[in-house]
């Protein structure tokens, strides 16, 4: 029996998306935007000597600063983490001394190459919070450290429990045994059972120079109701994607701002004279890890997430002043992403959704799209 023609195409695009899920981004990046992702935890520990006991480097410690860079073979971003480290649990080998940094490469990051935006994405690895206390379980590497087993190395403090970086979806066995263990708990079943070394170490004495500020913030975006009303009300409505982006401290010191540079790639409203595709313009957004010398600067807009660069998005924009950098209608609730399904995705947080998220997220991307157009 001859193969049905849609059967064909799928087989095509299966194979064009496996290729594209390898080799050379320097390459593919010069055909466009590159979004690839890969996993990063390896091999499951069945158990918790499995994670501890050859690990050579165990620290307690906060994110300072992230840098992506590309492979020397082109083949993956990494992104090197820089860590304060604040306490020593495990070191026989007296690599690093509280208030000391080191740093830690890891899979996944986003970063222009050849012109182009490339986003490596690691579905088992979320993005690490600045200025938030972890606990590391580290590995040695030629250059640097990497973090062992991906998230299964990594476990966030939090009112004094100690809590698995894997999500739910990668449930693995560290996360089971000890996900909200009792920090002092598993700090010493972590002592107990790694390997010997002298007594653990914190930091005592002066505090590191510069700044150290992390803020939380909700702000207060208008609620508009339909897709039809935000048409309305923005002023410029437009099928793009993120090609860099930027943050800065504002002038007072308060606060950040991440500045995106969007590719236009189809304007459904717009003052004239509209940008052609193609055409490049900025939106700010309130939010961003800042850093600069000694001063580190983080402030999360739990309303907002970073935007991911490379994918295709929907963004509806107002701009106070025809100067001005343009905004984002209504926060998080004004942007939709294309998946990989070729559905529509709310770029707000769950517990942020309105109506019309709740009632499209998922449906298909196509009919966001004619909506938008109106027609």
């Amino acid at each position: 029996m001859r193969p049905s023609i849609r059967a064909v195409l799928y087989s095509l695009f299966v194979v064009s998306f496996a290729l594209a899920q390898t080799g050379d981004l320097r390459q593919a990046a010069k055909q466009g935007p590159v979004v690839r992702q890969v996993m990063t935890a390896g091999d499951e520990f069945k158990d918790g000597g499995a994670l501890i006991i050859p690990c050579e480097l165990v620290v307690v410690g906060q994110i300072v600063e992230e840098q992506p860079r590309l492979t020397v073979d082109g083949a993956i971003v990494l992104t090197d983490f820089t860590i304060e480290v604040s306490e020593v649990l495990i070191d026989p080998e007296g690599r690093v001394a509280p208030g000391e940094r080191l740093v830690v490469s890891n899979p996944g990051g986003q970063m222009r190459v050849e012109g182009a935006p490339v986003r490596v994405e690691t579905p088992d690895f979320e993005p690490l919070e600045w200025l938030v206390p972890y606990i590391f379980f580290l590995d040695p590497t030629p250059e640097s450290y990497r973090f062992r087993g991906g998230a299964q190395g990594v476990w966030a403090i939090r009112d004094g429990r100690a809590y698995s970086h894997l999500t739910r979806k990668f449930d693995y066995t560290v996360r089971r045994l000890y996900n909200g263990n009792d920090l002092g708990l598993f700090s010493r079943r972590v002592r107990n059972t790694g390997q010997s070394n002298p007594p653990p170490r914190a930091v005592t004495g002066a505090k590191p120079a510069g700044e150290r500020r992390r803020e939380v913030i909700r702000p207060e975006y208008p609620k508009i109701p339909g897709l039809g009303e935000r048409r309305v009300a923005a002023d410029a409505v437009l099928r793009g994607r993120v090609v860099d982006a930027a943050v800065q401290l504002s002038e007072d010191g308060k606060t950040t701002w991440t500045d995106y540079t969007l590719e236009v790639l189809e304007v459904y409203k717009h003052p004239s004279p509209a940008p052609a595709a193609g055409a490049r313009l900025t939106a700010r957004a309130e939010g961003g890890n800042f850093a600069r010398g000694e001063d580190v600067v983080s402030v999360v807009n739990e309303l907002f997430p970073p935007l991911p660069w490379a994918r295709e998005h929907v963004f509806f924009l107002q701009r106070p002043k025809p100067d001005d950098p343009y905004r984002f209608l209504d926060g998080g609730i004004s942007v939709f992403r294309l998946d990989d399904e070729g559905k529509m995705r709310c770029h707000a947080p769950r517990e942020a959704w309105d109506f019309l998220c709740t009632s499209r997220d998922g449906s298909k991307w196509k009919d966001l799209v004619r909506d938008v157009r109106g027609r």
